[in-house]
């Protein structure tokens, strides 16, 4: 069972932070309005899902059309506008990570890098990630 949520405003990222919910954005901006289930089977069929729907829900990200008669099963889901601009700032910033030179990544990687840094940060955690 997910732990309580609570959307700060001050604080609007971790919602974006969990496994999934940057994945659900993308999802719906290239599809559009989608089933809930559509949705599911694109990204993950996980008894989760539904509770991460509701989140993005809370944090203003999208929109959730319940069918009449059902509670979390049936429904639409559709990005806000505000979730769409979310959405492009991601992909943007996916597009500027997928910009660094492979060859800097390869230096990195053997240690060669000056100072042992990564384009000026020291290495972190996820060094080996890389």
């Amino acid at each position: 069972m997910m732990t309580p949520y609570v959307y700060d405003p001050d604080n609007p990222l971790p919602v974006l932070e969990e496994r999934h919910m940057m994945d659900i954005l993308m999802y719906l901006y290239t599809h559009g309005r989608s089933k809930k289930t559509d949705v599911y089977k694109g990204i993950c069929l996980n008894s989760r899902m539904p509770e991460k729907l509701i989140r993005l829900h809370h944090a203003g990200l999208i929109v959730i059309h319940a069918y009449e008669g059902s509670y979390n099963t049936r429904g639409d889901v559709e990005l806000t506008d505000y979730g769409a601009r979310v959405t492009q700032v991601i992909l943007n910033l996916s597009r500027v990570l997928k910009t660094r030179p492979k060859d800097e990544i390869e230096l990195v990687k053997q240690g060669e890098y000056p100072d042992g840094k990564i384009s000026g940060l020291d290495r972190g955690p996820f060094y080996d990630q890389l």
